[in-house]
Formats: C-alpha cells, sequence, structure tokens
C-alpha cells in the first residue's frame, strides 16, 4: 500500500462502527491487533469494481460466438452482405483486444471497456437482421468484482453491480500497513 494513503487508512479504521474492527482496536485496554485488523481489512466489501485484470479466457469464454454470424443464410442481397460485414467488423474489434498481448484485459480502463462492449452488442445477425447481443451481461460478469474493505475506502464511483467504481488503490494491507498507518 502506498504510504500517501495510510492517513486515510487510519482514520477510516478509528472512525468504523464495526465491532470487531472496535474489538481490535483493543479500546486501550489489551492494545490492537494488526494482524486481527490486516484481516478484517483484507476480506471483501459490498463495492463493486472494474477488474483491471480481467482474464482473456474468461471473456472469450462468455462470448456467445454464433451472434456474430448472420442467422439468415446468404441470399446474394447487398442487404444481407451489409449485415455480414457488419457483424465481422464488429467480431474484428473483439478479436484484437483477445489477442492483445497478456493474458487480462483491464476491464477498469474506460475504452477497453466501452470498446469490447460496443463490439458484442447491436449485432444485426438475427432473423431479418434482428439486433443481438454477444454477451455483454456475461462478460460484464467476469470482468468486475467485490474489492476488499480496504480498497474499498480508495475506491471511486457508485460501487455496484449496475455501476461498478474504479479501485484507486489495489491489493491487500498487512500488519506492516496497519502499524505504519497508525505511526503516521
Amino acid at each position: 500500500m502506498n504510504s500517501t494513503l495510510y492517513p486515510a487508512l487510519k482514520a477510516a479504521i478509528l472512525a468504523s462502527t464495526d465491532p470487531a474492527v472496535i474489538a481490535a482496536l483493543g479500546g486501550g485496554v489489551i492494545g490492537r491487533n494488526d494482524t486481527e485488523l490486516a484481516r478484517l481489512y483484507n476480506l471483501d466489501s459490498l463495492f463493486v469494481v472494474w477488474k483491471p485484470n480481467a482474464r482473456k479466457s474468461d471473456i472469450f469464454g462468455a462470448l456467445t460466438w454464433k451472434n456474430f454470424t448472420p442467422a439468415d443464410a446468404p441470399d446474394g442481397t447487398a442487404l444481407w452482405t451489409n449485415r455480414s460485414l457488419a457483424c465481422q467488423g464488429k467480431q474484428f474489434n473483439v478479436q484484437t483486444m483477445i489477442m492483445s498481448p497478456g493474458d487480462t484485459l483491464d476491464m477498469s480502463q474506460d475504452g477497453i471497456r466501452t470498446g469490447i462492449k460496443d463490439a458484442v452488442q447491436g449485432l444485426p445477425a438475427g432473423v431479418a437482421g434482428a439486433v443481438l447481443d454477444a454477451g455483454w451481461a456475461a462478460i460484464k460478469a467476469v470482468s468486475i468484482r467485490f474489492a476488499n474493505r480496504a480498497e474499498a475506502l480508495f475506491a471511486t464511483g457508485t460501487g455496484t453491480n449496475g455501476t461498478p467504481g474504479l479501485l484507486v488503490f489495489e491489493g491487500t494491507v498487512s500488519i506492516d500497513d496497519i502499524g505504519a498507518a497508525f505511526r503516521s
């Protein structure tokens, strides 16, 4: 954890109304239990965030690939060809992102997230060109997670499943972080 965050971590711990945190603070009687405080602040919160490291294989598996291919048989018309090309263009966008270097995508980046969302929605691949979705809801589900309590202290945004937030700090806090926070 970045030391510039220590004062806010300390303030949040001291302001907590969680009985477990209050007990771990010791109330001045038995002393502060940094191990327990670290454990408590590394537990999941209810604040939902975009993953900065969503696994590409999970995203790939969440796609409904058949929706990138028009359901109607080719009929030789320009309309069918245009629908097919629109689907193919969106498929190329998904493939470009999935084939980029590394095993993960930073779904906390707006450009990446909106690029994938655009590429999988509005596909004119249904019967008679009906618009289909190639799995945005499933992709979103593998691209979000609950922030731990320490991460949630610094995260921005709404933090709901409908509107996930963004991480400012990612990771866990150690007993050393807790101790340093109380020395700051």
